[in-house]
């Protein structure tokens, strides 16, 4: 049975996306493409959570040396969901993410500025100072 190496998490807009995209440039580590938060979600069975992240490795390299593993942001969020990460991979490593919350706001601010331009939105831009 593949297991995870190791599990990037933490809170919005502290780099982890930036993770992904670097662990999957690199030649030693896998990493899917987009984020697998099934086996975080408490609604959900055990059985289920284990089912939906085996086939989440199942997607991933199956070189032997190289390490696997997933983003899920909120993956910290509840007890839960790093128990499940414990027991079906108890050797994970846990990479979080965390930001200064002066940091996050501008960052946050940065990337709702970035999507109204990417998308042509043609919505006033609120000075900063308005939001705060």
């Amino acid at each position: 049975k593949r297991r995870l190496d190791f599990f990037i998490a933490g809170f919005p807009k502290c780099g982890t996306t930036t993770l992904l995209y670097t662990f999957g440039a690199h030649n030693e580590t896998d990493i899917g493409r987009m984020e697998k938060c099934s086996i975080v979600n408490p609604n959900i069975p055990d059985g289920a959570a284990y089912n939906q992240l085996d086939q989440a490795l199942e997607g991933l390299s199956s070189i032997p040396d190289v390490r696997l593993g997933i983003k899920c942001p909120s993956g910290i969020k509840n007890a839960r969901s790093l128990e499940r990460i414990q027991k079906h991979s108890p050797n994970a490593r846990f990479i979080v993410g965390v930001r200064h919350p002066v940091f996050y706001f501008q960052s946050y601010y940065n990337y709702r500025i970035t999507e109204i331009y990417d998308k042509n939105l043609n919505e006033n831009i609120p000075p900063i100072d308005a939001l705060t």
